[in-house]
């Protein structure tokens, strides 16, 4: 009996040092916790995963080493395992001794007979490092498909279990959300022209022939093309034979674009060579070629025979003045890579001797080393341009200089008026506002407005057209909008062949000239009206005074021939006095009836009932009324106010015919309230039309010519008009707009003074709309 007890003790240590051997040589930390969550055991693993020696942990709270943000799980999951529920996976971070944080996996389950937790805790560091690099690599996966705008896509041999990845959607411009994939759907985004050679490419895939491979183009839904590059293989299934067929899709539009462009711009060049009169020639940079078209020939006259392709042909005949500068200037861009773009005016030696001014480009084709290999360029004679230089310099400083404005147009082929504009001279910005860059390319009716001759203008036309020069005067309008008369004579230009090329004009503002001639003819009115007024007065002085002045002289002459009988003087001074007292009150009424004429005419106001007014524009405006199926609603209440009627009729129906003109799809809500306080009498005009961005429009909203919507007809002067109409009644104008919702138009005129001082004007700004109709 000791014997066998002595052998099992001996088995016994024996098992305890193979397990301690085990515990030691593991990588996972193995450990035993007591009931009040300290360690008993700790394997050798512990150094290496959180840093410290077995002996630097048993006996410590294992809730010591455990991250402060993981105690409540790490509590929780103990509390479960110590009631019998195992754990595993168990996720929780440790503190390592260097204060990092280590990621633990654990496995633990409690022992209810000795009362102990087994756990086993493993180092989930390079899990977690292989995780990140995993999802980085997705990420930059995800990246790069979307920077090569390219796509996944897979399907069944029957078409169904069809996948597109979001890229594909996106190259197709579809939504995942409302876009159902299915093999019909997508056949119908290929462009018909591509169909055919898509199925028969389908079906050689399909059928094994071959793997798929081809460009096609597809139709987006706002109608644009892209081009697309497909790619397709088969993921073949031995054991359900269900075959998966995947491939990419990437957006090739650019790159074919370009593609396309290299093919047309060769044969560009091919039929260039031809049809153009410029000498083109193409240098090979390495052997020294030198290819020259026909129009190297033709214009200068040297016969190139078709061995006779070195360089000389070219340089041998530059002027001996040129020919250093011009060779040193093209070798300079072919040995320097920082540009590719060589151009040269120089003088060449015709065949026939003479002398050809010529102007040379030429554009260095290089490697990806940047060295050059081949350069493309064309020679043009500009010998007559040469010729034509000195004289236009001469024109061209004439007209620069001179102070009056001039325009060159571009004639059109059509005989219509309004030629592109091609040139203006200094005087002309000057006096239009416009700077060159503004009117080049535009047409000389951007100067035009309402007030512009329509007459005259048509009369020029038909001038013009006709090989004569013409003369007009005119009102036209500056870029600000003002209005100012122009007297200008325009004459065609006509080439060699008597075809019309262009038209100069001369152009004078005569605005002083012509205010002074209205100012003369308001004098001259105002001065045959004060003839007719003098002739009135001629008369009344003749007629009215007659009588008491023929009186005072007889009672004179009375009185010198009886000034001795004091009955005759006495009834002579009462006569004398009863004349004079007539005559006095003729001569103050002739002077009020001359006081009368005298200043300026004020604007005639009057009381107008805005109601019975509402009521005319409603009936002015019945046909487009009718025909819109408009609603107006009026106010009952009457309403006077003191003002010019032809003003305030103006600003109601440009803002109620704007309301009917801009409407939208619903038939026009027009609301009309007028309300009076003790200091204004607001009006409001509100509609349910189109409306205005006033966060585009609202710097341009009260000028003149400015539209807002081109798909309805109009000039674009009703809200100039009606803000010109407000202001010169002292009255203020506002507007609140929102497009597709409508417009409201508020108008303020004060009642205490004739115009609205700034106390008023700051009190109106504080209020919205709601706050002035109270």
């Amino acid at each position: 009996m000791p014997l066998t007890r002595s052998k099992d003790l001996l088995d016994l240590e024996r098992t305890k040092a193979e397990l301690k051997k085990l515990m030691d040589y593991s990588l996972d930390i193995i450990c035993t916790i007591d009931k009040k969550g300290k360690f008993l055991n700790v394997s050798a693993a512990a150094l290496k995963i959180w840093g410290y020696l077995p002996d630097e942990l048993i006996g410590k709270p294992y809730m010591n080493y455990v991250y402060a943000a993981d105690y409540d799980l790490t509590r929780k999951a103990a509390v479960e395992i110590m009631r019998g529920a195992g754990k595993t996976n168990f996720e929780n971070r440790y503190i390592h001794k260097n204060s990092s944080a280590v990621p633990i996996i654990w496995s633990a389950s409690w022992d209810n007979e000795e009362k102990i937790m087994r756990c086993i805790a493993r180092d989930a560091t390079e899990r977690d490092l292989s995780l990140t690099q995993l999802k980085e690599s997705q990420s930059k996966l995800r990246t790069a498909t979307k920077i090569a705008k390219l796509g996944y896509w897979q399907l069944q041999l029957d078409g169904s279990g069809m996948y597109w990845s979001d890229e594909v959607y996106e190259i197709w411009g579809l939504s995942k959300n409302t876009f159902e994939v299915n093999f019909k759907s997508f056949l119908d985004t290929i462009h018909p022209e591509d169909k055919e050679k898509f199925n028969q490419e389908q079906i050689a895939f399909y059928t094994g022939q071959k793997k798929f491979e081809l460009e096609y183009r597809i139709i987006l839904p706002d109608n644009s093309i892209k081009w697309v590059y497909g790619l397709g293989n088969v993921l073949k299934d031995e054991l359900n034979n269900n075959d998966i067929y995947q491939g990419t899709v990437q957006d090739i539009t650019h790159q074919k674009n370009l593609s396309l462009q290299l093919e047309e711009s060769n044969d560009r060049f091919k039929y260039a060579t031809k049809a153009t009169f410029d000498a083109i020639w193409d240098w090979n940079l390495v052997t020294n070629d030198l290819y020259f078209g026909e129009g190297f020939e033709v214009l200068f006259g040297h016969k190139i025979k078709s061995n006779d392709l070195n360089i000389s042909i070219w340089y041998d005949h530059i002027h001996p003045d040129d020919k250093e500068r011009v060779l040193k200037s093209i070798y300079t861009i072919v040995d320097n890579n920082s540009t590719n773009n060589w151009i040269q005016e120089y003088k060449y030696l015709k065949a026939d001797g003479d002398i050809a001014y010529v102007i040379d480009r030429g554009f260095v084709i290089r490697n990806e080393d940047g060295k050059g290999y081949r350069m493309v360029g064309a020679m043009q004679d500009v010998t007559k341009q040469k010729e034509e230089e000195l004289s236009l310099k001469l024109l061209e400083s004439v007209i620069t200089n001179t102070k009056d404005s001039i325009m060159v147009s571009e004639a059109e082929a059509t005989g219509e008026s309004g030629s592109q504009i091609v040139y203006v001279n200094d005087a002309f910005t000057k006096m239009t506002g416009y700077s060159s860059d503004e009117v080049i390319g535009n047409t000389s009716r951007i100067l035009q407005g309402d007030k512009s001759d329509p007459v005259e203008l048509k009369k020029l036309n038909e001038a013009l057209w006709s090989g004569q020069s013409y003369e007009v005067t005119t009102i036209n309008y500056k870029k600000s909008g003002e209005e100012f008369w122009i007297n200008f004579s325009v004459s065609p230009v006509v080439n060699k062949e008597g075809k019309i090329t262009h038209f100069v004009s001369i152009q004078r503002d005569i605005t002083t000239r012509k205010k002074e001639e209205a100012q003369l003819k308001l004098f001259a009115a105002d001065l045959y009206k004060r003839n007719q007024e003098l002739q009135q007065f001629g008369y009344v002085v003749s007629h009215n005074l007659r009588s008491p002045v023929a009186n005072i002289m007889g009672i004179t002459s009375l009185l010198e021939m009886d000034k001795d009988d004091p009955e005759t003087v006495e009834k002579c001074a009462g006569d004398l006095k009863t004349s004079v007292s007539r005559l006095d009150s003729v001569i103050r009424d002739l002077s009020k009836i001359l006081s009368a004429t005298d200043g300026s005419v004020a604007l005639n106001k009057e009381s107008i009932n805005l109601t019975d007014l509402l009521i005319d524009i409603k009936a002015d405006l019945k046909e487009a009324i009718i025909y819109s199926g408009a609603h107006i609603e009026l106010p009952e209440a009457t309403h006077i106010l003191f003002t010019h009627k032809a003003y305030i009729y103006s600003i109601f129906y440009n803002l109620v015919s704007n309301a009917i003109k801009y409407r939208s799809e619903r038939p026009p809500d027009i609301k009309i309230a007028i309300n009076t306080n003790t200091q204004f009498t607001i009006i409001t005009v509100s509609d349910n039309g189109i409306g205005i961005d006033l966060d585009k429009h609202t710097d341009d909203l009260f000028k003149p010519y400015k539209r807002f919507n081109l798909q309805v007809e109009g000039k674009g002067l009703g809200l100039f008009l009606v803000k010109s109409h407000v202001e010169t009644l002292n009255g203020k104008i506002m507007i609140e707009s929102k497009v597709g919702r409508g417009t409201i138009f508020t108008i303020i005129f004060s009642l205490n003074e004739d115009s609205i001082d700034k106390r008023e004007e700051q009190d109106l700004n504080t209020l919205d709309s709601n706050q002035l109709l109270e």
